[in-house]
């Protein structure tokens, strides 16, 4: 019995020196993103933005001219205008979602909840630091040796970062929607980076979807400003902000 019970306290402090060395890495890796992108404070005061640019869709064939605006942390309006009569609008407002100005439900929610983290990075790793967890190194889709970071993402989904050893920039991102037994899995790749104010954003991102290249985001302009409640709903809609982005097991 006391065998027992020694070997069960000595599991028990192994268990916990193990949770408390991965903490400790990833707050390290936290750290250095945070120094690349211009300081905490810097990431902190920049929680919401338009992003303006072009767009390319291998389903559509073309490129059209994008509005991206983003509110830390679940609020996001993409218009993406293809020309005369062919304009693309997705919202998201807390735990409500629409396509061209219709509510949908999952798994599309789920999917612009995973876009607004992504379009967040890095403020959604520092602001929900206590959830990450440290993947250890991997081989991104280029080829290069990144570090993994992975934040548990409304209920089984996850958002998975691939930071540059060196730079501690983010380079890569994968949003994973769980939809039964099967993982979709959407990837961005991340270039040009450019400072805004003091805090770096990347100006070229490549898109991929199950490791097909569907297209990319060229960005021209970025301004860090306060954005009203009304850029993320349809018009008569009312607000309703909430929801749990983070899975807290």
């Amino acid at each position: 019995m006391i065998a027992k019970n020694y070997t069960a306290r000595l599991m028990a402090l192994l268990l916990l020196l193990m949770s408390h060395d991965a903490l400790a890495d990833v707050e390290t890796w936290l750290a250095k993103i945070s120094e690349a992108y211009g300081g905490e404070h810097k990431i902190n005061v920049a929680q919401s933005y338009r992003q303006h640019g072009v767009t390319f869709s291998s389903m559509r064939g073309r490129e059209g001219k994008v509005l991206r605006a983003y509110r830390h942390p679940d609020h996001l309006r993409i218009e993406i205008d293809y020309g005369p009569g062919d304009i693309e609008l997705r919202l998201l407002a807390g735990s409500r979602s629409w396509k061209q100005n219709k509510i949908v439900q999952e798994p599309f929610y789920s999917a612009m909840l995973l876009q607004a983290g992504r379009l967040g990075l890095p403020v959604v790793l520092l602001k929900f630091r206590k959830h990450v967890k440290d993947l250890g190194s991997f081989q991104g889709m280029q080829g290069n040796t990144l570090q993994g970071l992975e934040l548990p993402f409304h209920q089984y989904n996850k958002l998975v970062v691939g930071i540059d050893p060196m730079s501690g920039r983010i380079v890569e991102s994968r949003g994973v929607i769980k939809i039964k037994r099967f993982n979709m899995n959407f990837t961005t790749l991340y270039d040009d980076f450019r400072k805004v104010d003091g805090r770096l954003f990347a100006f070229k991102e490549t898109h991929y979807v199950m490791g097909r290249k569907m297209g990319y985001t060229h960005l021209e302009q970025i301004v860090i400003e306060p954005l009203v409640d009304e850029l993320f709903y349809p018009l008569k809609t009312k607000p309703e902000i909430k929801t749990d982005i983070v899975r807290i097991e």
